[in-house]
């Protein structure tokens, strides 16, 4: 299987909707889920959140069968390599859904994992991780305080106009 990873920072900057294959170390996760959808299937699902050698995170929602084997082999921080993730914003970040046809790797022994590996296990587990969706919060940040004063008080009197509007 050819893998093209898609270093986890750099999933910032892409145009949505993007297709990546992801790898990295499993800094947490949530236990399986089972619900009904709209249309009536049975569906489980789970979330890993992955860190890159880059500080940055990202959560990746697994389906099926595929979820049950993330749940068990999450524990104790593995580094995994997810094929054919699906990248979209996701209220005020972005977050990837593992594909049907994409593939979930454990213990991969690649360049990238091996890259992965050494961060986490020569200080990268003690490090501070900045998630996709704080990263998109800061550059938002970044870009309102560099408008003049003047723009910045325009929103303001804007946001201020919408909030009584709505309250009338």
């Amino acid at each position: 299987m050819k893998l093209h990873i898609c270093e986890i920072r750099s999933v910032q900057t892409k145009t949505l909707p993007t297709n990546v294959d992801l790898c990295g170390v499993v800094v947490s996760f949530k236990a399986l889920v089972s619900f009904t959808s709209k249309d009536g299937k049975e569906l489980v699902k789970s979330e890993i959140v992955l860190a890159g050698d880059s500080a940055s995170s990202m959560s990746v929602t697994i389906w099926g069968d595929r979820a049950q084997k993330a749940d068990k082999e999450a524990e104790g921080n593995p580094v995994m390599c997810i094929k054919g993730v699906i990248v979209k914003e996701w209220g005020n970040g972005r977050s990837g859904s593992l594909l049907e046809a994409g593939a979930l790797l454990t213990s991969p022994t690649i360049p990238e994992a091996e890259k992965v590996r050494q961060w986490w296990s020569q200080g990268g587990s003690s490090q501070t991780l900045t998630a996709l969706w704080m990263a998109a919060l800061l550059v938002a940040r970044r870009l309102l305080s560099s408008l003049p004063p003047w723009q910045t008080s325009v929103r303001q009197l804007s946001r201020r106009s919408s909030a009584r509007m709505s309250s009338v």
